[in-house]
């Protein structure tokens, strides 16, 4: 009985020692595996040293720990983005306020120099202005060159006085050609004062010297363009009818022997008895020189 009392004690305190020794085995066996992952965790976290974020930027990352003043790999490329863009910025605006100062600097240098430039020259005029002025050699030259040029004039004055008066502008026609001339003066300038008369012989002896026109009194007179005439008293016919009068043979004569107040004109006409094309063709188409009586003279 004592043995069996005694078993029975042996076996609970061995089923005691069982179960205590279970619980602790799987006490030890749970902190063993706590501390594997925890280990784990551990090599995995601070090897790579940070975390990276899962929601936002994924190349935004932040360190753990007491390290968080250590900019992760991400950061510190887009940081050296924006400082690289930031740098390019600042070179191009150094750039551009260089070649602004360049080119202000350059004009106000090409302004001074062009004034220095205007301000030699007018003291250079203004030296030579009273270098020459107080130069007795040089005063005494200008005026011989005063005197020559006014004797030079007043001989042409002379000249031009005894050429007209020795007839050397004389104009010489043949007697055929003086009486045509005397016709179509009578016949264009019929009714008008000695001045008017001597006005149309002056025009057509300008045509005869004129490259324009043919070179003779005749040909002058009589040119036409299929049945445009020149002058209308040969297409009317009044060329043929008139009868000289003494007044237009004065004025031939007068022209012939050199008065010219034509002023180089080679054209009239009489706005009153002339046709609207024509005279529309002479306003388009020519200079008007002046007018004397009815006649309107051009170039």
């Amino acid at each position: 009985m004592k043995n069996r009392k005694l078993l029975m004690r042996v076996k609970a305190y061995t089923n005691n020692l069982f179960f205590s020794g279970c619980k602790w085995s799987m006490l030890i066996t749970a902190y063993a595996l706590i501390a594997i992952i925890i280990a784990m965790s551990s090599e995995s976290r601070f090897s790579e040293g940070v975390y990276a974020k899962e929601v936002g930027n994924p190349t935004e990352a932040y360190l753990f720990g007491e390290q968080d003043d250590v900019l992760c790999m991400g950061n510190a490329i887009q940081n050296d983005s924006e400082e690289i863009e930031t740098a390019d910025k600042q070179e191009n605006a150094q750039d551009t306020a260089v070649r602004a100062l360049s080119t202000k600097a350059f004009e106000e240098n090409y302004a001074r120099m062009e004034a220095f430039k205007q301000e030699s020259g007018q003291l250079k005029n203004v030296n030579i202005i009273d270098s020459v002025a107080n130069d007795p050699v040089e005063k005494r030259r200008i005026k011989q060159k005063q005197a020559k040029e006014k004797q030079a004039k007043s001989k042409k004055e002379v000249e031009a006085f005894l050429n007209k008066k020795e007839g050397k502008n004389a104009i010489k026609l043949a007697s055929g050609e003086k009486d045509i001339l005397l016709r179509i003066v009578e016949a264009e300038a019929t009714g008008e004062d000695i001045t008017g008369k001597m006005l149309v012989a002056n025009v057509v002896l300008n045509r005869v010297k004129s490259t324009h026109f043919p070179d003779s009194v005749e040909g002058v007179v009589f040119q036409r363009s299929g049945s445009v005439y020149q002058f209308s008293p040969i297409k009317d016919r009044r060329y043929y009818q008139v009868s000289i009068s003494d007044e237009t043979k004065e004025a031939v004569d007068r022209v012939l022997g050199g008065e010219d107040k034509s002023e180089g004109a080679l054209y009239f006409m009489s706005r009153s008895r002339a046709v609207a094309s024509s005279v529309t063709w002479f306003d388009r188409a020519l200079t008007k020189v002046f007018q004397h009586g009815t006649h309107e003279f051009y170039k």
